[in-house]
C-alpha cells in the first residue's frame, strides 16, 4: 500500500523534482543535489573525504555533528564532518545538510525521524563528543549552523568530508547531550 502510495505521489509531482520525496515516501522542504542523497555510493565517498582531509589537515579541520528536533533541550550525536580550509564549518554543513539530516534520523528515528524537515544541526570542535557528554567546562558551547550559507552549493563535494556515528546495541555508547537553547 506504501508503495503505490508513493507512486502516486510521484505521479502528481511529474514535473516537480522527485528528490522532494524521501525513502519512505514523505515530503521534504527541499530539494537534493545527487552527491548528497543518502545511498551508499555518497556515503562512502564522503568517508573517503573525511580521512583524506583529516589526514592532510588534523583535527582542525574537523567539527562533530549534533542534530535536535527544535526547541528540545537533547542534541545528538550523528558524526563528524571535515572540510578544506577553505571551506567554512558552516558551508560545509548546509551543503551536507540533506545527507546529515537523513543519517541523524536514520540514527535516531524514535527520537528524531518525526521532525526530519526542521531538524537543526549543530557543531562542536572535533573530537570533543565525549568533553561534550562530560559538560567539560572548558569545551566550548555547542553552535547552530543554518541551513542555507552563502557559498555552499557551490562548495566541490571533495571539499568536505562526513563520518557518521553508528550506534549497535552492544558496544557503542548512544552519544547525547542536554543543553539550552544557545548550545550551553
Amino acid at each position: 500500500r506504501r508503495s503505490s502510495l508513493l507512486k502516486s505521489l510521484k505521479a502528481d509531482n511529474k514535473n516537480n523534482n522527485e528528490k522532494e520525496f524521501d525513502d519512505d515516501g514523505r515530503r521534504i522542504p527541499y530539494s537534493i543535489a545527487q552527491d548528497v542523497k543518502y545511498i551508499p555510493r555518497n556515503v562512502g565517498k564522503l568517508s573517503k573525504s573525511f580521512l583524506a582531509i583529516r589526514t592532510a589537515g588534523g583535527v582542525e579541520l574537523t567539527n562533530d555533528v549534533y542534530a535536535r528536533k527544535p526547541s528540545d533541550p537533547t542534541f545528538w550525536f550523528i558524526g563528524k564532518i571535515a572540510r578544506i580550509s577553505d571551506v567554512s564549518v558552516e558551508q560545509a554543513v548546509s551543503r551536507l545538510w540533506p545527507l546529515l539530516e537523513a543519517h541523524a534520523c536514520k540514527l535516531r528515528p524514535v527520537e528524531l525521524f518525526a521532525s526530519r524537515g526542521d531538524l537543526e544541526l549543530w557543531v562542536a570542535p572535533g573530537d570533543s563528543e565525549t568533553a561534550i557528554v562530560n559538560d567539560d567546562p572548558q569545551t566550548p558551547p555547542l553552535k547552530e549552523c543554518p541551513f542555507e550559507v552563502e557559498g555552499a552549493s557551490s562548495v566541490n563535494r571533495a571539499f568536505v568530508g562526513f563520518q557518521g556515528h553508528i550506534h549497535d546495541n552492544n558496544n557503542d555508547p548512544i552519544i547525547c547531550t542536554h543543553r539550552d537553547d544557545f548550545g550551553r
